[in-house]
């Protein structure tokens, strides 16, 4: 391809060193506002010509973009630079390029995963926005009583700045018409019909023709298009509203749900939570005047200091009826915190005899928003990560100094076990799984209340001795019991209930709780599992066996997937 002359920066001219449609497809899309020699500006230029007259095609099709007229060729001749072989270009070398131009589209289009629409997305994003309806809503301050306008568009070309040129609907309606461009028409009137045969928004605009103008609208108008927008976006028509839109809809007032710790408790599994019902907007709380003013709106529109929200009243009626319900149904009963977690989870529950989620109205749930409280969130924050949460240490009597990785693990299991919840210990083979259970067992020893319960730890029959070597070198004065026949003599085990309560812990085996049964009577602190992924079979008997277990928290150490289908 001729340069002009000028030397071209590596990477343009590594592009244009290709096919000729191919170099001017690439210099339309993708170096659409440089400066270029007057030969490639040229060309770039007959390009997106093309590009124009591409996206202008109906939906569909693109495959053949018609030649421009005869005269319209001889202008674009006319129009060529002085150039070395620019003294051969002529109408016929024009169309045959032309013919090149539409087959490489093509090509290009089917080649990509999306068609052409996601081949010009990845080309220049702005071509995909060429040749489509544009529906706007703005804001119109200065009229209180129509304070929105209405008005729809045609993107009837890129310009070479790389700006996109509107049409008002109606003056392009008339443009095309005169020049009987019956595919940019139908590009134009093919997304308001589609719009208008799946929605009663559109199709009132189009049948009075109101969509071909400018329009002052009332808040009801405003919202009657923001209902419809599914609608129209799926009929291929932009739809573009004011800066204060966001999620899918405009802000909306919502019945604000605080759950916290109670005050002077601690914060655990069966511990009390509270639960506060507001109404706020985003995150600020709406005072009584505010909410007065919504009940007293006539629309679903209503302007509060200045900002548009969406308002449902009879829905945020209901919905504010039925958590003070919930409310005092929780103060009368026990609202814990492990209904919390689930009512933070969306999930359903009842307490109190009042279901919190069920019986609310319906589609309540976009006009409600449960939150965390602050002792809740910062509880929650070390969950997460458990770096947040005050440093522990095993205290005397622990041999080892844990790595940083291990150190974090420490404080999540102690954490979770000061919840009551259960945990799942997933660290890889060998980075010290079994280091960091005994740092808990040592922890628990120095820091709970005597007498306190013992801890049960189930291992594969091949690991006791490991369990036993590592507990006497890193922790030698936990009081561990082996329930295990390679380990400890039949009289011991035989009467294995009464000698439990002297111990911090007992190891035993899977197949071992089968045999002694006051492995399964004994209440437990913790209940370890290690190589969990030997429960995976829920209809195993060992798996049985292990769910009889009673224990404050329930801890799972695996270094394998646990996984092999959804029922493990």
């Amino acid at each position: 391809m001729p340069t002009g002359g000028g030397a071209l920066p590596p990477v343009l001219a590594k592009q244009l060193a290709g096919s000729l449609p191919d170099a001017l497809l690439v210099l339309a899309t993708e170096h659409l506002a440089e400066a270029l020699p007057a030969d490639l500006a040229y060309w770039r230029g007959f390009a997106h010509h093309f590009l124009t007259r591409l996206c202008q095609s109906p939906a569909g099709d693109w495959e053949d973009v018609p030649l421009p007229a005869g005269e319209e060729l001889s202008a674009l001749v006319a129009k060529a630079p002085p150039a070395p072989g620019m003294e051969y270009l002529n109408a016929a070398v024009l169309c045959d390029l032309w013919g090149q131009l539409n087959a490489a589209a093509a090509r290009a289009a089917a080649g990509t995963e999306g068609g052409l629409d996601a081949w010009l997305k990845a080309r220049n994003p702005l071509w995909r926005l060429v040749g489509r309806v544009t529906f706007h809503l703005a804001e119109n301050r200065r009229n209180e009583q129509f304070p929105f306008a209405f008005l729809a568009t045609y993107t009837h070309r890129l310009s070479h700045q790389a700006q996109l040129q509107y049409l008002p609907l109606g003056k392009a309606l008339k443009e095309y018409a005169g020049q009987k461009n019956t595919r940019a028409l139908q590009s134009l009137l093919g997304p308001v019909q589609a719009a208008a045969e799946a929605c009663a928004f559109a199709r009132d605009l189009l049948e009075s023709r109101r969509v071909f103008h400018a329009l002052a609208w009332s808040p009801d108008d405003a919202y009657a298009m923001i209902r419809a927008i599914p609608e129209l976006e799926t009929a291929g028509i932009i739809v573009k509203v004011p800066d204060w839109w966001k999620g899918g809809h405009p802000p909306r007032p919502t019945v604000a749900v605080t759950l916290d710790s109670a005050p002077m408790t601690t914060v655990g599994l069966n511990a009390l939570l509270s639960f506060k019902v507001d109404l706020a907007l985003g995150d600020r709380k709406l005072t009584e005047a505010e909410w007065e003013k919504i009940l007293n709106s006539t629309g679903n529109l209503v302007s509060l200091k200045g900002q548009w929200i969406e308002v449902d009243r009879e829905k945020l009626t209901q919905m504010l009826a039925h958590w003070r319900r919930a409310r005092t149904a929780a103060a009368s009963g026990d609202f814990t915190f492990l209904q919390g977690m689930r009512l933070l989870a969306g999930f359903r529950l009842g307490a109190g005899g009042v279901e919190f989620l069920d019986g609310a109205p319906e589609g309540g749930g976009d006009w409600t928003r449960v939150t965390a409280g602050g002792r809740l969130r910062e509880l929650l924050d070390q969950l997460r990560d458990p770096s947040l949460a005050p440093e522990i240490h095993p205290g005397g009597g622990f041999r080892a100094t844990l790595r940083p990785y291990q150190q974090v693990g420490l404080q999540w299991l102690a954490l979770m076990h000061g919840l009551g919840l259960g945990a799942c210990l997933a660290d890889d083979m060998g980075l010290g799984k079994t280091l960091q259970i005994i740092a808990l067992l040592a922890y628990l020893r120095n820091t709970q209340p005597k007498p306190a319960l013992p801890s049960l730890l189930v291992v594969p029959a091949s690991l006791v001795g490991n369990w036993r070597a590592e507990c006497e070198r890193f922790a030698p004065s936990l009081a561990i019991l082996y329930a295990h026949p390679s380990q400890s003599p039949r009289e011991l085990l035989e009467n294995l209930a009464s000698e439990i309560p002297r111990h911090d812990a007992v190891v035993t085996t899977y197949s071992m709780l089968d045999r002694l049964k006051a492995l399964k009577e004994q209440p437990w602190n913790l209940a370890v599992l290690d190589e969990a992924q030997a429960i995976k079979n829920p209809q195993a008997g060992q798996t049985r066996n292990v769910k009889l277990l009673k224990a404050r928290t329930r801890i799972a150490l695996t270094g394998t997937p646990v996984e092999n289908n959804v029922g493990d």
